[in-house]
């Protein structure tokens, strides 16, 4: 996967952490089972699919508090070959220094405010098997700096080691009418993989407002997918990876029951049109819901896209509307429910997904997406058969 992970591996396990001293371990063992709501449109694939996942987690702080290692180990095995898959999520060392940390290994790292799509996160590539959401990311290696300030707080990032994105293989389904050759991903850049980006993001609390500016130089994680003709004649879907220079900004203002987003980022292809993506709305919360205990979020955000009916997103113009049902219960019950209709085509996306638990050591999970109205050549039409509902039990340790 790194080259880089065996040699951070040993010097975090044998030149950190002092002998004989134990940390904490903890994790969870996942069921899941999926099920669409309409029959498959390709050969091999199924209406069900079950899967297994684990996730084994380690920490261990010494120094008094001033140092740390962690790691956390992800695995799935599923039907489709190609969800089935592990990752080191994280592997790394981190030290304090006063008002500076030190960040060495394999992170995950989130920016980002808004609900209903990310587009300043882009520090770690997405596992596009695991969640169609974008949600789930793979680990990235990385040597980053965090300083903290009066005027704010300013991280440096040093990204050696591209992570390819993930994608759903010819048994699984969400997935194109034509079959990502994963194994054959082309680069802008002559070094492709070992190509070292950068990044930088400051970000500040001024009163009610949240803000973050952010600054990222190297390979892009969304790829550009070409036609072309795979070894045996049929035409495939191959990876295009360019290099871009993206700005970012997210900003947040928390007012009473409000909450204020946006997320905005211009980017700027080395060899291709540059584009400019946006996502605002907001968040108002009745808390104490109609007299109950319950919070119940209304959410309300617009996505726009510069490059429209080009863009490899789905999110080109397009309303959302959702909310989120806080229960504030034992069993820690969480709702969130989010419809977007797309403002060019009608097509519709809806999506509900919840937790709950069970007991001390068992949770549930539901997640269930209808993809509706979609039109041919419309960005939506490949997954016009693809609604589903999934359930997951997880036990922990």
């Amino acid at each position: 996967m790194y080259k880089i992970l065996p040699l951070l591996t040993t010097f975090a396990l044998t030149g950190f952490i002092p002998n004989g001293i134990s940390g904490e371990f903890s994790g969870h063992v996942g069921l899941e089972a999926t099920a669409f709501f309409e029959p498959a449109i390709y050969e091999n694939q199924k209406d069900t699919y079950a899967s297994l996942s684990t996730k084994v987690n380690y920490y261990h702080d010494w120094d008094n508090g001033y140092q740390r290692f962690e790691t956390s180990i992800f695995g799935r095995v599923d039907g489709d070959d190609e969800r089935t898959h592990a990752d080191i999520r994280e592997l790394y060392y981190w030290r304090a220094f006063n008002r500076i940390e030190l960040y060495i290994g394999v992170r995950q790292v989130f920016w980002g405010v808004t609900e209903s799509a990310h587009l300043v996160d882009i520090i770690n590539q997405t596992d596009l098997v695991e969640s169609i959401d974008g949600e789930e990311k793979l680990g990235q290696a990385m040597i980053n700096t965090f300083y903290e300030t009066d005027y704010g707080a300013y991280e440096l990032f040093v990204l050696p080691g591209f992570r390819e994105r993930t994608f759903t293989g010819e048994e699984g389904r969400i997935r194109p009418s034509v079959i990502v050759d994963q194994g054959n991903a082309t680069y802008e850049s002559d070094k492709e993989q070992s190509h070292i980006d950068y990044a930088f993001r400051w970000s500040h609390v001024v009163d009610v407002v949240d803000i973050g500016l952010s600054y990222f130089n190297g390979t892009d994680r969304n790829p550009t997918l070409t036609p072309n003709f795979g070894g045996n004649g049929v035409i495939e879907l191959t990876p295009y990876y360019r290099q871009i220079q993206q700005y970012g900004l997210d900003v947040q203002a928390t007012i009473e029951s409000w909450a204020w987003k946006m997320e905005t980022i211009a980017v700027i292809p080395d060899s291709d049109d540059n584009y400019f993506a946006s996502v605002s709305g907001f968040e108002y919360t009745l808390v104490g819901f109609s007299g109950s205990s319950t919070d119940l979020g209304l959410i309300v955000e617009y996505q726009y896209d510069q490059r429209d009916a080009d863009s490899a997103s789905l999110q080109q113009n397009d309303i959302v509307l959702g909310t989120r049902w806080l229960l504030n219960n034992a069993d820690s019950t969480e709702i969130l429910l989010i419809g977007s209709a797309d403002l060019d085509d009608s097509s519709v996306i809806m999506s509900v997904e919840a937790q709950h638990r069970l007991t001390d050591n068992w949770s549930v999970s539901v997640e269930a997406r209808y993809f509706g109205n979609a039109s041919l050549g419309g960005a939506t039409y490949d997954l016009r058969k693809e609604s589903y509902a999934r359930v997951e039990f997880n036990g922990y340790f």
